[in-house]
């Protein structure tokens, strides 16, 4: 078994994670914890990509790390949107 390397999309999901918990800490939480769900879609959207470029993000088979990330994704709008902060 190989390791997993860090490609490109697994940067730029780090990457935007990160904004998105500095708009949650130093701006809105409502609007930061939005963002988290975007990154969450941009993760799913990566995911079905070609697999040189979804290194490091790869979990299980890609339809089911798609819905998984899909369903976190509305998970995190749903409480986001409902818990009163």
């Amino acid at each position: 078994m190989k390791p997993a390397r860090l490609g490109p999309a697994w940067w730029t999901i780090a990457l935007a994670s990160v904004v998105a918990l500095l708009i949650a800490y130093f701006g809105s939480l409502r609007a930061g914890g939005y963002a988290l769900a975007v990154v969450l879609l941009l993760a799913a959207f990566l995911r079905l990509l070609p697999a040189s470029v979804t290194d490091g993000l790869a979990v299980r088979s890609r339809m089911v790390d798609v819905l998984t990330l899909c369903s976190f994704a509305l998970a995190v709008v749903v409480i986001f949107a409902v818990v009163k902060i």
